[in-house]
């Protein structure tokens, strides 16, 4: 038998709107920005910006905090620890840390859709630690880090 999946949420105030999926096939549901006064974002800087919810999220699972992409595309503002994530158990509120790339100030105007979010499987998986570095094992990248694998 499969239990439903659900995510509770807790409105701290019942102005702020429910989290909604804008289409019926998308992958993540819209969150909305719980101040009542428009914050300011300058150029280059962050702020931490309260949804004004509080969540149960599924034990198993996780909810990824994302850029909406039309934020990103048109004013080059993004949820700056993309994905931002919420624990099965973690039942503080929930914020978005929002940081602008763009050149011009941006505004979260009250109630406004600042990010999406995804409930998510996030199994736990053993941790071991092995004694040597040859327990790692070799691979044809080896110690290639960043850009090791090109652009094409």
């Amino acid at each position: 038998m499969n239990k439903k999946v659900e995510l509770k949420i807790y409105r701290l105030s019942k102005a702020i709107p429910l989290p909604y999926y804008a289409s019926k096939d998308a992958a993540c549901m819209d969150f909305y920005s719980a101040n009542v006064a428009p914050i300011e974002v300058y150029p280059g800087e962050t702020a931490v910006v309260s949804l004004g919810i509080k969540v149960a999220v599924p034990k198993g699972y996780k909810l990824t905090i994302k850029s909406r992409s039309g934020l990103s595309r048109d004013y080059g503002v993004i949820i700056l620890n993309a994905p931002g994530t919420v624990d099965a158990d973690y039942r503080g509120e929930v914020k978005a840390i929002v940081h602008n790339c763009g050149q011009e100030k941006f505004v979260v105007d009250p109630f406004m859709r600042i990010c999406q979010g995804e409930l998510e499987p996030a199994p736990q998986y053993p941790i071991r630690e092995v004694e040597t570095e040859d327990e790692l094992g070799d691979t044809e990248r080896g110690e290639g880090g960043f850009s090791s694998t090109g652009l094409k």
